[in-house]
């Protein structure tokens, strides 16, 4: 019988193919946020992409760096969103030239908005949320012996 730390690195894999199909779906609905037409159309293109980016980012933190707590992963993410957004109230040159880029406008923004701290923290509340359950899963995952979970050839 396996014990559960001689599968974790097997589990890790796991959660991290797992996570890169989470961020490929967070991704497109990020992205369909922007195209989307219909009932709350304004809330959908201007602040639920604000929690999905949220969620995103935690889940690239968590790929980035496994081995640190949901916790301390989304009060980073969390953080750093908050620092980008007041910086909106600030316009030198330099940065406004910055935000004149597609890729500036993606990753400055171009107004403040004071809606956009309760979006973020949102996202960061679920993406905090989704980590945990996905610790949970690995765990319970780590604690089934090999010989016991499904496989192709079965």
């Amino acid at each position: 019988m396996a014990t559960p730390t001689a599968s974790r690195p097997q589990n890790r894999r796991q959660n991290r193919w797992l996570l890169a199909g989470i961020l490929g779906i967070l991704t497109a609905l990020g992205l369909g946020t922007k195209r989307y037409h219909g009932p709350l159309e304004n809330w959908v293109q201007h602040h639920l992409g604000d929690v999905l980016v949220m969620i995103f980012l935690i889940g690239v933190a968590r790929w980035l760096w496994p081995r640190r707590s949901a916790g301390v992963l989304s009060a980073w993410v969390m953080a750093i969103a908050i620092a980008i957004e007041l910086l909106q109230l600030w316009h030198p040159p330099m940065l406004q030239a910055i935000r004149a880029t597609f890729l500036g406008q993606i990753i400055f923004g171009s107004y403040f908005d004071w809606w956009d701290f309760v979006h973020y923290g949102l996202g960061a509340l679920l993406g905090y949320g989704g980590l945990r359950w996905l610790d949970r899963w690995g765990q319970e995952q780590s604690q089934v012996a090999p010989s016991d979970r499904p496989s192709i050839d079965q």
